[in-house]
């Protein structure tokens, strides 16, 4: 009677752990699952999508332990600022439009690693791209200015005589970059379709800002000076954490 107990505890005890084994995965996405996600950051109370750029981000499964991931984004920006001075002798109308649209793309693969039944860690690589077109315009009666690859921004600063304002080009400015990245996180599933991750990223980054080529017409006294020449790049390497935790979805 007691070997016949030891022997179906024992029994008992493997068939535990064969199912246990084999329903490790049971939570995780699975071949042919589609993954999406948001970015919470619980310090500054911000719900965003995917990271810093604000990429709508998709992974597909294309095998239980790998996948593809794509992220995009596209954003566009208009203001116009309008002044009418109809009092006096000069009437006038001032008028300023800027406009910005940009685009951006991220592709990679993932290598998922078995960790546990909620538990998903995965290394990877990502290529990025980005464009961004700017421009700026400037009308009234007597001339216009037409910017192109930045908006024009006015700055004022204090002295003791007084104030006075000076023009920088660095809103809205365009540019075309690039870069590459190796990646580490992971998913922990909370329930079936219901993840949580953070992510860890590796690589460079290279801005090129296009020049800022800024016409003029009418009788604007600038209209006789060249115009400046701002040709400006930028270059990163190093790790990166992703901003906020993610929390994402399976469907």
């Amino acid at each position: 009677m007691k070997k016949t107990a030891i022997i179906i505890t024992t029994f008992l005890a493997c068939s535990f752990l064969v199912q246990n084994s084999y329903g490790q995965d049971t939570l995780k996405a699975t071949h042919r699952n589609f993954l999406t996600e948001l970015n919470v950051n619980l310090f500054q109370g911000q719900l965003s999508l995917s990271n810093a750029l604000n990429q709508i981000k998709f992974r597909y499964m294309y095998s239980d332990a790998s996948a593809l991931r794509i992220g995009f984004t596209t954003e566009s920006k208009r203001e116009i600022h309008n002044v009418n001075t109809v009092y006096g002798t000069n009437p006038s109308k001032d008028n300023e439009k800027g406009t910005s649209t940009m685009i951006g793309v991220n592709f990679g693969l993932e290598r998922h690693f078995r960790g546990t039944k909620r538990l998903s860690p995965y290394i990877g690589g990502e290529l990025t791209l980005g464009y961004k077109w700017s421009k700026y315009v400037i009308e009234n009666s007597s001339y216009t200015t037409t910017i192109k690859g930045a908006w024009q921004q006015y700055q004022t600063m204090q002295t003791i005589n007084g104030t006075y304002s000076y023009t920088t080009y660095n809103a809205e400015r365009g540019f075309v970059s690039y870069g590459l990245n190796v990646i580490t996180g992971f998913d922990f599933y909370m329930a079936k379709h219901l993840f949580i991750g953070y992510e860890l990223e590796f690589g460079f980054n290279n801005e090129n800002f296009t020049n800022i080529d800024i016409t003029y017409s009418g009788t604007n006294p600038q209209s006789q000076n060249p115009s400046p020449n701002y040709d400006d790049k930028s270059f990163s390497f190093g790790p990166k954490i992703i901003n906020g935790i993610r929390i994402g979805y399976v469907f």
